[in-house]
């Protein structure tokens, strides 16, 4: 809201938090007062306020991801279809990923932690790397036109992500 109203820019990660607080540190006593003072018109004012935030937290709750890593919410779900594509095929023994730079980090903590060692992960890299000859190659909307020897094994169309398969 305040962006709308007060044409502020949305503040993100812990700033809103550290601020959450104090702003409902001081809502909390502005109608306590109100109340006080005001007994039956601040028990309406109170409430709109609170029936106000609560339709805005109903509006506003995402359960699926956050605003800073949208892209990362289905890393699990890629792993999951990995593994379940080398319990198909028992001759595959090791899966060799591309990435789009937005999401190698995600499968490059798996790789470096030892979670993922049938995980072949190439180097991070900014261009589309429209020659690679990896078994999958996970990447966004707008670079899977330019994989023409991919085919989608996975859409993620919700955060523009999309997981293919080596033709």
């Amino acid at each position: 809201m305040q962006a709308i109203i007060l044409g502020t820019p949305f503040l993100n990660g812990r700033t809103a938090l550290s601020y959450y607080v104090l702003f409902m540190f001081v809502l909390f006593f502005v109608l306590l007062t109100i109340v006080e003072n005001l007994r039956w018109i601040g028990y309406g004012i109170t409430s709109f306020i609170m029936l106000f935030f609560v339709a805005h937290f109903l509006h506003s709750v995402n359960l699926q991801s956050v605003h800073e890593w949208r892209f990362d919410c289905n890393t699990y779900k890629v792993h999951a279809y990995l593994q379940s594509y080398m319990k198909e095929h028992p001759e595959v023994k090791t899966i060799d990923l591309n990435t789009h730079w937005l999401f190698n980090p995600s499968f490059g903590f798996y790789c470096i932690t030892g979670k993922t060692p049938w995980l072949n992960l190439t180097e991070y890299h900014k261009e589309t790397d429209t020659t690679s000859q990896t078994l999958f190659y996970y990447a966004v909307h707008d670079e899977a036109s330019q994989l023409n020897n991919y085919t989608v094994a996975l859409d993620f169309p919700d955060n523009a992500g999309v997981l293919l398969i080596k033709k």
